[in-house]
């Protein structure tokens, strides 16, 4: 299993340097375990060079110091699907927070799934490029009060 040590922290932003080399991929799912934050899911958005990658914090990073171990969970970020999870309430990282126990689902799919087909490539997956303009819309209007 490959691990790292936190570099910096800005914010949510975290980056980590792999003195082996071997960097994550992007959307790779990263681990850190400290008595402040307790689990902290970070994910792989950028590779910076000299062995450092830039993530971003699922959960907060307050008390979260530079030195700190990383580990590479070398898989993305996934969430349950499946009749199981249907009216659950789940955070990003794909844990319950509804204090209803866990989702014993049979599947997890990653959180940045890629499909293909589409209204843009000929096929039909029942959006309709009308709707994603008013959700736009609406999401606007929402931020801007």
């Amino acid at each position: 299993m490959n691990t790292g040590k936190v570099v910096q922290v800005l914010g949510p932003v975290v980056d980590v340097i792999f003195e082996d080399g071997e960097l994550p991929e992007i959307y790779t799912a990263l681990e850190i375990n400290t008595e402040s934050t307790g689990k902290l899911i970070c994910e792989v958005q950028q590779h910076l060079g000299e062995n450092t990658v830039r993530t971003v914090s699922m959960g907060a990073t307050e008390g979260l110091s530079r030195g700190i171990d990383v580990k590479d969970l070398g898989s993305p970020i996934t969430t349950p699907v499946g009749k199981a999870s249907l009216g659950r309430i789940i955070n990003v990282t794909g844990d319950p927070v509804d204090e209803a126990g866990p989702i014993e689902a049979d599947q997890r799919w990653p959180i940045h799934l890629r499909r293909g087909g589409g209204w843009q490539n000929g096929g039909d997956h029942g959006i309709d490029p009308e709707h994603c303009c008013r959700a736009r819309r609406i999401f606007s209007i929402c931020r801007s009060r």
